[in-house]
């Protein structure tokens, strides 16, 4: 599994979070996504892109944020097509913030959304796992889902772009999951790291994340 770096900046570890989205042929959603988090309020983050394989018009975009210092754009040297999944685990391995969020190229955040997960930090000590509520907006098997979506630790009540989970432990369980459902497998597989080790779980009883 290997990547290279088109952008002029690699990951900053300085920031408090680390945003990984794997993306193929994200064209403007992808950067409707990156302009969510340029648009935050908390601007204590590092963007990494990581497209699946090499991709002409993705590069071409991303040239934009070129010399963003917050932006950082890779390609994976292949393509996997397994869901994003292995891009995420490769730019998990990149992190080293204290929190990384992993999301999808076509997903909305409102400007708060850092602002709230940082205010969580900042008041509680050992916090190991932050996650809000969210809107589902997208189409499956044809028939068009929509709703508030009331975020629980259980299968399909929670969204990998909901919540952040703290790098150590995160990079310790490792994104090895290629399911359909690898974001809720990746929460079953963190969830014992962080009682063992005396992280605590905290939800933020808001909606912050639009699933698209």
């Amino acid at each position: 599994m290997t990547g290279t770096l088109l952008s002029k900046n690699a990951p900053d570890s300085s920031k408090k979070f680390h945003i990984v989205v794997p993306t193929y042929e994200g064209g403007t959603q992808l950067e409707v996504f990156i302009n969510c988090f340029l648009s935050q309020t908390c601007q204590d983050f590092h963007l990494t892109v990581v497209s699946d394989g090499p991709e002409p018009d993705t590069e071409e975009r991303m040239m934009k944020y070129w010399y963003m210092p917050n932006v950082s754009y890779y390609a994976m040297d292949v393509r996997h097509n397994d869901f994003g999944h292995t891009p995420r685990e490769y730019g998990l391995g990149l992190s080293s913030c204290k929190y990384t969020i992993m999301s999808g190229f076509d997903n909305y955040y409102v400007p708060e959304f850092l602002e709230r997960f940082d205010a969580i930090d900042n008041e509680y000590e050992r916090v190991g796992f932050i996650y809000c509520d969210f809107v589902l907006d997208h189409v499956r098997n044809g028939v068009r889902y929509n709703g508030h979506i009331d975020a629980k630790i259980m299968c399909d009540n929670i969204d990998i772009g909901c919540y952040a989970c703290n790098t150590e432990v995160a990079k310790r369980v490792g994104f090895k999951f290629r399911s359909f459902a690898a974001d809720w497998e990746f929460v079953a597989a963190v969830t014992p790291v962080l009682k063992t080790n005396n992280y605590s779980t905290i939800k933020i009883p808001q909606t912050l994340y639009v699933h698209n």
